[in-house]
């Protein structure tokens, strides 16, 4: 489940966030009505790492005609 926190007072707020952490929801938290951040529970006690940006640098090969369509096949597309 999706909390909604407005901030206005992000210290005394504090608490109640992590509470509703805890509980397992997700937080959004806002603030003048603009959405500044998500905080969301660690799952089993560790984070997710394929959800870390970076996560699968390395593991990802393109090739280099990845984006190399024939003639053929662009003459379709823009018709």
């Amino acid at each position: 489940m999706t909390v909604k926190l407005e901030i206005s007072d992000p210290q005394g707020e504090m608490k109640t966030l992590l509470e509703s952490v805890k509980d397992g929801n997700e937080v959004v938290i806002s603030s003048g009505g603009k959405v500044v951040a998500r905080v969301s529970p660690v799952v089993g006690g560790r984070v997710d790492r394929s959800q870390i940006f970076g996560a699968m640098k390395g593991k990802i090969v393109m090739a280099d005609d990845f984006d190399t369509l024939p003639e053929e096949e662009l003459e379709r597309w823009y018709k």
